[in-house]
C-alpha cells in the first residue's frame, strides 16, 4: 500500500500498519484514529478450582524471562523491525532469541501467528500490534491479549490514514479525525465492530 502511495497510484490507505520513521520519509500521514502498541496474543488457559486464570506471565518482561513457551512475530514487519533495532531490555534479549530460533519464532503472517497460538496448547505466544490482538481476541474466544506492561508502554504507535507527501486532504482528514476522536465517535465504532462477541 505504501508503493502505491509514493507512485500516486491511490490518495488513501488504511490499513493495520503503524506509523514509523521510515514511513514518515515517504508518506504523510493523519493523527492517528487509534493509540496502540504492541501486545501478546495467547491461548486463553484452564481456570483453576478458585474461578482464576492460571496465566504463566503478566507481560513482555516475565515472558522474556521464561523458557517453557515460544514466542514469535511476524518475519519483516513493523514489529520486527522494532525487536531487531531496540537496545533495551527485553527486547534485545528476545531477538537474540528469536534469530536463534527462527523455526519456531518467525511467521510469515497473522495468521499463521494465531494459527500457533491456538494449536500449540499454551506453549506458543504470538507478538503483533495490540489493535490487531484484540479483533482477534473478539471473535477467537480461546485467546486473550496480555499487555507488554506499564514499563514497556513506550511501544505504542498510532494507526493513522496514509497519503501521498503533500496531499491536500491531510488537513482535512486530520480535523476530521481530531472532531471524530473528541466526541467519542471513534470510541464508539472500536466498541461496535473491534469488541467482537466474546
Amino acid at each position: 500500500m505504501i508503493g502505491e502511495l509514493i507512485k500516486e497510484k491511490a490518495d488513501l490507505a488504511l490499513a493495520s500498519f503503524p506509523v514509523t520513521k521510515e514511513r514518515t520519509e515517504v508518506v504523510d500521514f493523519t493523527p492517528p484514529l487509534f493509540d496502540h502498541g504492541l501486545a501478546i496474543l495467547y491461548k486463553k488457559p484452564q481456570v483453576d478450582a478458585e474461578g482464576k486464570l492460571l496465566i504463566p506471565f503478566a507481560n513482555v518482561y516475565e515472558l522474556s524471562r521464561q523458557t517453557a513457551i515460544q514466542y514469535g512475530i511476524v518475519a519483516g514487519g513493523s514489529t520486527s523491525h522494532f525487536f531487531k533495532n531496540s537496545q533495551a531490555e527485553p527486547f534485545k534479549r528476545m531477538w537474540a532469541f528469536m534469530e536463534a530460533h527462527p523455526e519456531q519464532s518467525f511467521v510469515n503472517d497473522y495468521e499463521k501467528g494465531i494459527e500457533r497460538v491456538q494449536n500449540y496448547n499454551g506453549t506458543f505466544a504470538f507478538i503483533m500490534e495490540k489493535l490487531a490482538a484484540e479483533y482477534v481476541m473478539g471473535r477467537a474466544c480461546d485467546t486473550m491479549v496480555i499487555g507488554f506492561g506499564e514499563r514497556w508502554n513506550s511501544t505504542v504507535k498510532g494507526s493513522s490514514l496514509a497519503l501521498p507527501l503533500s496531499s491536500p486532504w491531510k488537513l482535512t482528514l486530520s480535523r476530521l479525525i481530531e472532531e471524530l476522536k473528541a466526541d467519542g465517535s471513534i470510541a464508539a465504532l472500536y466498541e461496535k465492530w473491534w469488541k467482537g462477541t466474546c
